[in-house]
């Protein structure tokens, strides 16, 4: 068990998600990220990556601890998922066109992504029993009752692409040794 192998276990799962759940084709591109994932990396499908933003020491989980020498470490997961977003059409200096109907469109099923995948990290959170292989991959790797969603927001258009993170906590039951 690593931090990358708990990092592809909730890539995993929210593809899965996304193609059973929410009703979105397989994303062209699923992987792990160092940091955020340019903008200019979306597609129709959309691309779904996942990196860690920070560590801590936790006691009480998912609370930061002020005894540097007591508790596990909780990370916060990113986890973002862009699609390509209309740009303005008929640029001139006479008019601009704006892609409207697109818009709407594009926002509206990135709003309903947004809410699918929140309510799955919810069950996964609170009510984790499932026999789906995708769950079992990641409760394997975090300590028991350690895997909280945070919070979901959106990914606003930048670069033609437009999108959700959502963010979560979790406490690894054992890290690796890096080589």
């Amino acid at each position: 068990m690593s931090l990358s192998d708990l990092e592809s276990a909730i890539i995993e799962f929210i593809g899965d998600v996304l193609v059973n759940d929410c009703a979105r084709p397989e994303p062209t591109k699923v992987m792990r990220y160092h940091g955020t994932m340019p903008d200019a990396c979306c597609t129709d499908d959309g691309v779904l990556s996942i990196s860690w933003e920070q560590g801590f020491p936790s006691k009480i989980f998912p609370q930061r601890s002020t005894d540097k020498c007591v508790g596990a470490p909780v990370y916060t997961f990113n986890i973002r998922y862009v699609t390509c977003w209309a740009g303005l059409t008929d640029v001139s200096p006479e008019a601009v066109v704006m892609p409207d109907d697109q818009w709407d469109a594009d926002a509206a099923m990135l709003a309903d992504v947004a809410d699918c995948v929140a309510r799955q990290l919810l069950k996964l959170a609170c009510d984790p029993i499932s026999p789906d292989p995708f769950t079992a991959a990641i409760l394997e790797q975090v300590m028991a009752n350690q895997f909280q969603w945070i919070d979901t927001t959106p990914v606003r258009p930048g670069g033609l692409c437009a999108g959700v993170t959502w963010r979560v906590y979790a406490s690894l039951k054992s890290g690796a040794v890096a080589s």
